[in-house]
């Protein structure tokens, strides 16, 4: 596929076989939604040619496209309102949509876009189950490991096929990367050694040509002659050795994960252990209640996530902290650096690397560090703020807010609009970030690798979750197995009774499979 003069990819022959789980995986702009939109047939490659044998349902994330409002099972059984309004909702729909069709191919762009907790284990429950092909584009890496049996990765326009789920791709890279180090460290090694010996024989050759002050002009010609012929096998000597250095395959340098510490801005000494408290929170929208009598604390170098379902509060609550309501209080020895997914606050008339410039404590060359980690590397740090993309707006407010050092951050879904690589660089320098962070991320594995506490919001209400229940018990598991067990059951019943308990069945049976979602999250959480 070609725009103008640049290819995004070429692809000589690719296959998918009817029970294949395929994850594609690649930077923003390597072209992996328009390769699902071509073999889906929504697009023309510009050479070559796709084919699908078989029906073909499509999930796209352009929440602007409405769904079908005809009523069916499955829109029942995700729970979507007669009108989708919200995102969440029209995901919803479009996922129903798309089940509903019992294609051949399932082709699943983002899916998990505006998804909740609940939403996110329905829609991996039903990937697994779905009998057919599925292509998944997602930076959902929990997902990709549910559902995924084998990875593409398109890079610098190709794609590279990987059998195994997203955690086995990234052990073979790491594997990769181990050789790439092995053989740059052996190249330098070699290299050095044959300089050293260059240089050694090269002085030695210099040195023999001198004649000693006290010879005579008899033993001085003789001299001469010998020195020549020794200086001449180790100037050829010499000559081998930078043969064999030029002749040397010279290996890059392999590129280091960023190391730098992100450190808090602020005194410890005199700061004091507690940095946010918050008592008593109730806040409304008219007469609909949205938070309850919510208090808490949060001590200096807590990562507190806060959860909950769509609609239950979550940016609410970081808006109220940020923001300064009345109910809550912020150590006055701390500064607050707040990423508002609906309001970056960003200055469209200066350059990406002038507005982090004008607030970063950081020197130029590790703030360009920074923008470089979140994919915006060389120029693309002058681009115009007004000329850039949803994605490269997010990453370059969560670049300003990094090297601004604040001694607490407040993050609402900091990861919507980052790729996988992306979202796992940010992972890695907010585990290095010294301060205290409050954060909500629908994001699993994120929020998982990044949380030492966990809030979770209900019907406006907020109670903390033991991180120990991370790991399932034997107790839980066995709960988990016994109800999988009764809902197949149950879907083998639907086809022995009349169609009059059809809907009593269904009934019972999401009631199940509600409860193993909720059971499999507080095992997580």
């Amino acid at each position: 596929m070609e725009y103008g003069e640049r290819r995004l990819f070429l692809i000589k022959a690719l296959t998918v076989y009817s029970n294949d789980k395929i994850g594609i995986i690649g930077e923003n702009g390597a072209g992996k939604t328009t390769l699902l939109d071509i073999i889906a047939g929504n697009m023309q490659p510009s050479a070559g040619s796709a084919a699908a044998y078989g029906p073909v349902s499509y999930i796209n994330q352009n929440v602007t496209d409405i769904p079908d409002k005809e009523e069916t099972d499955e829109k029942y059984q995700w729970q979507v309102p007669g009108n989708p309004y919200s995102g969440g909702e029209v995901m919803r729909a479009k996922i129903a949509d798309a089940l509903a069709k019992r294609s051949d191919i399932l082709i699943c762009d983002e899916p998990t876009s505006n998804l909740d907790e609940k939403g996110i284990r329905k829609l991996e429950d039903a990937l697994t189950t779905f009998k057919g092909a599925v292509l998944l584009v997602s930076h959902d890496r929990k997902l990709m490991d549910k559902v995924c049996s084998k990875i593409w990765e398109i890079r610098d326009g190709r794609i590279t096929v990987i059998n195994g789920n997203y955690s086995t791709f990234k052990q073979q890279q790491e594997q990769i990367r181990q050789n790439q180090q092995k053989e740059y460290d052996q190249y330098i090694r070699t290299k050095k050694s044959l300089e050293q010996a260059l240089q050694d024989r090269s002085g030695k050759a210099q040195s023999m040509t001198k004649t000693p002050a006290r010879m005579g002009n008899s033993e001085a010609r003789l001299h001469r002659m010998d020195v020549r012929q020794r200086a001449g096998k180790v100037s050829g000597s010499a000559g081998n050795i930078k043969s064999r250095l030029d002749k040397l395959e010279a290996k890059d340098k392999v590129k280091a994960e960023t190391n730098y510490r992100f450190k808090a801005n602020v005194n410890i000494q005199k700061a004091g252990r507690t940095v946010v408290s918050v008592n008593g929170l109730s806040f409304s929208y008219g007469r609909t209640e949205i938070l309850w009598d919510i208090s808490f604390r949060v001590n200096r170098g807590d990562r507190v996530c806060i959860t909950g379902d769509n609609g239950s509060g979550k940016t609410t609550l970081l808006d109220c902290i940020a923001r300064g309501h009345e109910t809550v209080r912020i150590n006055p020895q701390d500064e607050i650096g707040y990423f508002d997914q609906n309001s970056l606050g960003l200055d469209d008339d200066k350059n990406i690397l002038e507005w982090v410039m004008q607030t970063s404590r950081l020197p130029e060359h590790l703030s360009r560090t920074v923008l470089a980690e979140l994919g915006i590397r060389r120029e693309n740090v002058y681009k115009q703020i007004r000329m850039l993309s949803g994605g490269e707006r997010s990453k370059t407010a969560l670049a300003a807010l990094l090297c601004r050092q604040c001694s607490l951050l407040i993050l609402d879904e900091p990861t919507n609009y980052l790729d996988i690589y992306m979202l796992e660089a940010l992972e890695r320098m907010l585990t290095a970030y010294e301060g205290t962070l409050i954060f909500v991320s629908h994001d699993r594995r994120f929020r998982q690798n990044i949380a030492s506490r966990i809030l979770h919001l209900d019907n406006g209400r907020l109670a903390e979750k033991d991180l120990c229940l991370k790991k399932e018990s034997g107790e839980v598991k066995t709960q988990i197995t016994l109800m999988e067990l009764k809902a197949e059951a149950l879907i083998e019943s639907k086809k022995r009774v009349c169609e009059a308990e059809h809907e009593k069945i269904e009934r019972e049976y999401q009631q199940i499979i509600s409860k193993i979602n909720d059971l499999k999250m507080e095992s997580e959480n």
